[in-house]
Formats: structure tokens, C-alpha cells, sequence
């Protein structure tokens, strides 16, 4: 008979591993994929100005490559032979004293919050010979603390705008002067007949003999206004928001356009005034709509006519107030009366076109 079976002996030891195989051939590569988009692209109507930019590396068409300042970026504009650009402004504090813009299509945009500063008794911007120029933020500032909008500033007897013969749009700004001097210091000066539109802006002087619009003797010739939303102001010893100063070289008065939706403060005298010592001022008429009139001085008047002739107003919904009694009223006029009672309000094209 068959016997017991014995036990299982211990494994043996690992034999050693066998040569590789040879390598299967490579795969067929993959579709490339979209190139990604360079920062040097070149733009055709657009130049950057940011506080690390430099004047001597930036160039014309190139976000990568910003100017430091506005007026490089200007002159770049203009020697770029674009025709018409846009100076986009990062946010960041400048200065501009005395650039002169001539026969130009320009637009500034200022992004978030810019400041714009000029220390000296040139004006900033200059605009003239039939330009065509607008400044437009994203919003103003409120002259508070928190500084998050647009505003410019000066602090000497330059004027902030000084415009002739051109077409120019404000809109979003918080334009000041600090100065207390007893003469300049104006926040827009038009200096020969021209079109200027105001929209959305806070526009403050700070005393003196200043006013926040001054219209000289060539201008009110023939100047469109249309000022919408805003807030003028004038403190201290300055007398009136709008000034129209002839002395005597003028011919008649043609002052057109329309104010509605803002607020004019004055210490003293007139928001707004008509002086004339020219022939007549029939020529002028603006058309007020949901404005509010306040002054200090009880006695100041609303709208001041000095000529002869008679300035064509029409008045919708206009409120007029001040700390106590209001004694001067709407209108000081001599020698005639200033309200227009045939209610014809002008064709808006007159002014914004």
C-alpha cells in the first residue's frame, strides 16, 4: 500500500527578471493649441498714462508701454498723425500746467481716481482753434475723505480750462480752486465764442474775483452752453457762478442755451450775471429748467442784467433760497425786464451741435 505523504519543502529563492522588451513606437501628436494674446498689440487711437509709465519708453498705441504724464501722452497723440485719439488716464495723482490743445479731436478719460493738479498761475488745459475736446470720468469726487473719484485741482490763479473757438465736454468732474487771490483763478474761462457743455460736474471757487464760468467780451458774440446736473459754487468774497464781461468792443449778445437740474451757491451778488457795456443784450437766451438758486446774502439777486436790451429767459419749476429772507428775488435787471413772456425756448440743436 501507498504511504504517507511527506511534507512541502521551502520555496526556492526568486530567479532573476528577464530582459525588457523593446519600446512601442510614439503615439501621433496632439493638435497645438490656440496661441494665447500678446500685450503688444497696437492700438490705432488710444494712448495709457499711469503713474509708473515713463515719458521716455512710452509709446503711442501700447497699454504695455503708459506715459507718466498727460501731456506726453497729448504730444504723442499728435505727432502719432491719428486724427482724433483717446488718453486713457489711470488712477493716480498728476500735474498739468499750461497744455495747449490745438486744432485737435481729443478725448481724456479719467479712470477711477485720478487727480489732476496744478500749482502754478498758467492755465491746465488750453483749448483752442476749432478743437474738439472732451474730459469724462467714471464718476466725481465728492471733496470728501474717501477719494475714489475724478477732480482737479488749482492752487494758483491758472484757470483750469481756458477755450476759444472750440467745442468742449465736462462730464463727471470735481473741478476746484483753492486759490483766495483777489483776481483769476477761474475754473473755465471761454475766451472766444465756442460750445460748452457741462454734465454731471462740480465746479468750486474758492473767493476772490472769481467766477466758476467767465464768458470775455468776444465770446458772448456767440457761445452754446448747456450745463445739466451739476453743482456751482462760489465761496468766500467770489461773486457770481456765471460771468459774461464785455467792455465795450462787442456788438450784440448771443448767449444760447439751457441749464437744467442744478444747484448754484454764491456769497454775494448774482449766480448768474450779464454786464455789458455794449450794445444790447437781446441776443441772449437761455431757457432754466429745475434749477435751485442759493445765496448767503439775503439780498443777493439770481440773475443780474447791467445792458441795455432786453435778455430772453424762460423759467420752468426754479427754486430760489437762502439762509433767511430773500430779498433780491429772481432777477435785478436795467433797464428792462428780463423774462421772456412769449415762453419760446430755443431749439436745443443750437447748442448741441
Amino acid at each position: 500500500s501507498q504511504g504517507i505523504q511527506g511534507r512541502q519543502g521551502t520555496t526556492g529563492q526568486h530567479g532573476s527578471q528577464g530582459i525588457q522588451g523593446r519600446q512601442g513606437t510614439t503615439g501621433t501628436q496632439g493638435i497645438q493649441g490656440i496661441t494665447g494674446s500678446s500685450n503688444t498689440f497696437l492700438y490705432s487711437r488710444i494712448v495709457w498714462v499711469d503713474p509708473n509709465g515713463s515719458d521716455a519708453t512710452g509709446v503711442f498705441g501700447r497699454i504695455d508701454k503708459p506715459f507718466l504724464t498727460i501731456p506726453a501722452a497729448y504730444n504723442a497723440g499728435v505727432s502719432s498723425g491719428a486724427g482724433e485719439f483717446t488718453i486713457m488716464v489711470l488712477p493716480g495723482d498728476y500735474t498739468v500746467s499750461g497744455l495747449t490743445i490745438t486744432s485737435q479731436n481729443v478725448t481724456i478719460k479719467l479712470v477711477g481716481r485720478v487727480k489732476i493738479t496744478n500749482t502754478t498761475s498758467s492755465n491746465m488745459f488750453i483749448i483752442e482753434s476749432n478743437s474738439n475736446f472732451s474730459m469724462v470720468a467714471d464718476i466725481k469726487e465728492t471733496f470728501s475723505s474717501n477719494s475714489t473719484g475724478a477732480e482737479l485741482i488749482s492752487t494758483g490763479t491758472g484757470y483750469h480750462f481756458y477755450v476759444g473757438d472750440s467745442k468742449v465736454h465736462l462730464k463727471n468732474l470735481s473741478i476746484k480752486s483753492t486759490s483766495t487771490f483777489s483776481y483769476g483763478g477761474y475754473q473755465i474761462s471761454i475766451e472766444n465764442p465756442s460750445k460748452l457743455t457741462i454734465h454731471g460736474c462740480d465746479i468750486i471757487g474758492n473767493g476772490g474775483q472769481s467766477y466758476n464760468i467767465r464768458m470775455t467780451d468776444a465770446a458772448i458774440s456767440s457761445t452754446r452752453l448747456s450745463i445739466r446736473d451739476s453743482y456751482l459754487k462760489q465761496s468766500g468774497q467770489g461773486i457770481t457762478n456765471i460771468y459774461a464781461s464785455p467792455f465795450g468792443s462787442a456788438g450784440s449778445h448771443s448767449i444760447k442755451g439751457e441749464i437744467q437740474n442744478t444747484t448754484f451757491q454764491v456769497a454775494a451778488e448774482a449766480a448768474i450775471h450779464i454786464h455789458t457795456m455794449a450794445p444790447t443784450n437781446a441776443g441772449t437766451h437761455l431757457t432754466f429748467s429745475n434749477n435751485i438758486f442759493y445765496a448767503a446774502d439775503e439780498n443777493a439777486w439770481m440773475w443780474q442784467d447791467e445792458g441795455p436790451g432786453k435778455v430772453n429767459i424762460d423759467v420752468i419749476a426754479d427754486v430760489i433760497g437762502n439762509a433767511g429772507t430773500l430779498n433780491g428775488g429772481f432777477v435785478n435787471t436795467t433797464p428792462t425786464s428780463v423774462i421772456d413772456g412769449l415762453n419760446s425756448i430755443q431749439d436745443p440743436s443750437v447748442w448741441h451741435i
